[in-house]
C-alpha cells in the first residue's frame, strides 16, 4: 500500500479550480513583494504521469511544480527535495484564495504527516498531526480536531500507531480526494516553473 502512484509520497489539495489557483499563484509569485520569477502552461491533455516526469528531477533551481484535477479538489506537487511540506505555499495560497486545503506526506520509517487548513468565513483554522523520527519517535498534535478524525488514536502507547498510512487513507477518503496506488486524478494540468533570484 502506498499513499499515491508512481511513488509520490506527499500531495496538497486546494478546494478550488486549477484556473483560480494558476491565475492567483501567478499574482503572488510576480508580485513586488517576492523576488521570484513564475511561468506557467496549461497542458490540456496532461496526465498525472506528465507531471509525475516534470517534477522528477529534485534540485530546487528551478523550482517546478504541477495543478492538477482531484474529484473536486485539485493536487498540487513540487519538485523539493523529499516531497516536504510547500508551507508557504499551502498557508499563502488557503488565504489568497479564500478556501480550504490539506496536506498529505508519507514516508515509512521517517514521517508521516496530516495538516488541514480550514477557511472558516474570516480566518483560517489550522489543523496538524504529525509523527518524525529525531532522536527516537515524536509525535505532534495541534489545533482542534475535524469531525471526520478518530481522537482515540492519538491517544494508543504506541506512537507508530497514532498516525500511520492507514489512517491517512481514512482521512483522504473522509475529505474526498484521490488516495492510494489506484488514486484517479483528471485531464489537464498546470506546469510551474520559477526562480529565486536570491538563489539563482
Amino acid at each position: 500500500m502506498c499513499l499515491l502512484p508512481y511513488g509520490l509520497n506527499a500531495v496538497t489539495y486546494f478546494a478550488t479550480s486549477p484556473e483560480n489557483f494558476a491565475r492567483e499563484f501567478d499574482h503572488w509569485y510576480n508580485s513586488p513583494l517576492l523576488s521570484e520569477s513564475l511561468t506557467y502552461e496549461w497542458l490540456p491533455d496532461g496526465r498525472l504521469s506528465d507531471g509525475v516526469e516534470f517534477v522528477s528531477d529534485r534540485s530546487w533551481i528551478p523550482y517546478r511544480a504541477f495543478l492538477i484535477q482531484a474529484e473536486g479538489w485539485i493536487g498540487f506537487f513540487n519538485n523539493q527535495s523529499g516531497q516536504h511540506l510547500p508551507q508557504a505555499t499551502m498557508a499563502t495560497m488557503s488565504n489568497r484564495l479564500k478556501v480550504d486545503a490539506c496536506f498529505f506526506y508519507y514516508v515509512e520509517d521517517y514521517a508521516t504527516q496530516f495538516r488541514y487548513y480550514r477557511f472558516d468565513g474570516a480566518d483560517i483554522q489550522r489543523r496538524s498531526i504529525m509523527l518524525y523520527e529525531e532522536a527516537g519517535w515524536q509525535f505532534s498534535n495541534n489545533g482542534e480536531p475535524l469531525v471526520f478524525e478518530n481522537t482515540q488514536y492519538y491517544q494508543k502507547r504506541r506512537l507508530k500507531d497514532r498516525i500511520n498510512l492507514d489512517i491517512l487513507l481514512e482521512y483522504a477518503s473522509s475529505i474526498g480526494v484521490p488516495h492510494g496506488p489506484e488514486a484517479k486524478f483528471g485531464k489537464g494540468i498546470f506546469q510551474f516553473t520559477w526562480t529565486d533570484f536570491n538563489k539563482a
